[in-house]
């Protein structure tokens, strides 16, 4: 019951961004994952090893996305929480 079926695994990452964006990565929890891309947590673990490798999955989409698709950079605060800038 994991993901459903019309979601890609770049749908998934799209909607994951903004949430790591917004919070950081420490502050991101799986529930708020869980709401943002409608996936469930055994869903996203059958996609991704953990909140980890989905942040790292996201910024690999990110970077290789053409500039013009890349998600705003609004609520970029959350990755100079990241870095601990902030």
């Amino acid at each position: 019951m994991g993901r459903p079926k019309n979601l890609s695994r770049e749908d998934v990452l799209e909607k994951a961004m903004p949430v790591f964006w917004k919070y950081g990565f420490a502050d991101t929890s799986l529930q708020e994952l869980e709401r943002a891309t409608g996936v469930n947590k055994s869903g996203l673990y059958t996609e991704f090893r953990n909140k980890e490798d989905v942040f790292v999955a996201c910024l690999r989409h990110y970077l290789e996305s053409p500039g013009e698709e890349r998600t705003s950079d609004q609520g970029a605060p959350g990755l100079e929480k990241r870095r601990g800038l902030s």
